[in-house]
């Protein structure tokens, strides 16, 4: 089951238990109050008229609450459909590089494996040079942080491979 449903029919629960508990003690107070005095038509107008605000509020706020875990559950779906399309992209990417890394006679070149990512290449090996970590790296140039690490390890094989 969803867990976003099961957020929802729980706060739902919680607010219809509450209003239930504060149904009985809305009434019981009433009874013990008419068993010591009994109540007039108008104070059982007042008790009915407080208690139906009471609900309607109740229910206001739990469509609130509703609203709020739907709007929540919406942003994270779409949270994780962009993660699942970056995560492809990475797989994807990383068997390129284990390609490009493997076959030296591979004619893709490390500027045109960046390059089709959109990736200026010069720019990132300035940052590392620059002594910022992958982290801030990522951030700066927008790249995901394993595409940032993945790029570094390229490079530096392809630097050992010179040697």
């Amino acid at each position: 089951m969803n867990s976003g449903v099961v957020a929802t029919l729980t706060v739902i629960s919680i607010i219809f238990f509450t209003s239930l508990i504060l149904a009985v003690s809305i009434l019981r107070t009433a009874w013990i109050r008419r068993e010591k005095e009994l109540l007039t038509s108008m104070d059982l107008t007042a008790l009915e008229e407080s208690a139906v605000y009471l609900i309607e509020q109740l229910k206001a706020e739990s469509n609130q609450a509703i609203s709020d875990l739907d709007s929540r559950i919406s942003r994270l779906e779409s949270l994780l459909r962009e993660a699942d399309v970056r995560l492809s992209s990475l797989v994807e990417a990383t068997a390129r590089a284990q390609n490009l890394v493997n076959d030296s006679n591979t004619s893709e070149t490390a500027d045109d494996f960046f390059a089709s990512y959109g990736v200026d290449r010069t720019r990132v090996l300035a940052l590392v040079s620059a002594g910022l970590d992958d982290t801030d790296i990522a951030r700066i140039t927008g790249l995901g942080l394993g595409e940032v690490r993945l790029m570094k390890k390229l490079v530096r094989t392809r630097v050992e491979e010179q040697v």
